[in-house]
């Protein structure tokens, strides 16, 4: 599980809480991201949020650079509940997260939730 709030972002509609029951989760400028963000200076690459036994590790796909608390970060780095991380002009606090496995639903929930985020972020042909 893991729990992040879009403090800021030019993309006005993923500002807010959100909840994810998967890991990695990802979020990027790309349709098949789990929080797809339309933020111009975001980047070509998505970010991995990933839970372990050891905490929460977060990696720019690509080699890409973020900020934490300020500092430009390379590669994967470990964060806490609290953190802030900026990438392009998007403004993300971790809340919350839990090793996959753990947290409070059931795996055919999980399950479920997979396929309801996939829909959800699938994008819209014209037909």
């Amino acid at each position: 599980m893991i729990e992040i709030s879009i403090i800021d972002s030019p993309d006005k509609e993923i500002v807010g809480h959100h909840r994810y029951y998967l890991s990695p989760l990802i979020l990027g400028p790309s349709p098949t991201a789990h929080l797809l963000i339309g933020d111009p200076d975001f980047g070509g690459h998505g970010i991995f949020f990933h839970t372990g036994n050891d905490g929460l590790e977060i990696q720019r796909e690509g080699g890409e650079a973020y900020f934490s608390g300020g500092k430009k970060v390379m590669g994967k780095k470990k964060h806490q509940k609290g953190d802030r991380i900026t990438v392009g002009n998007t403004t993300i606090e971790i809340t919350d997260f839990a090793p996959e496995g753990e947290g409070d639903i059931s795996e055919e929930v999980r399950d479920l939730s997979r396929g309801i985020e996939r829909e959800i972020n699938r994008p819209s042909w014209p037909h």
